[in-house]
């Protein structure tokens, strides 16, 4: 929370996103394992994407191979 926000029409009414949802839900003592396993979850989503996509074009070209 050191970086100043940036909101429509300023004010001193402005909170954090992260800090007004994770305190609501109760989990901001978690936070930094939040980001973590988030970050975690891109990354296996991204990882098994290209996987995919490099298994499915293989599979493509042996399928079109006379």
């Amino acid at each position: 929370m050191a970086l100043p926000l940036v909101s429509v029409g300023g004010g001193e009414d402005v909170i954090h996103d992260w800090n007004f949802l994770l305190s609501h839900i109760g989990l901001l003592r978690w936070d930094q394992q939040v980001g973590t396993f988030l970050y975690l979850l891109g990354l296996i989503i991204i990882l098994t994407s290209v996987v995919a996509a490099g298994y499915w074009s293989v599979d493509q070209q042996e399928d079109a191979a006379p």
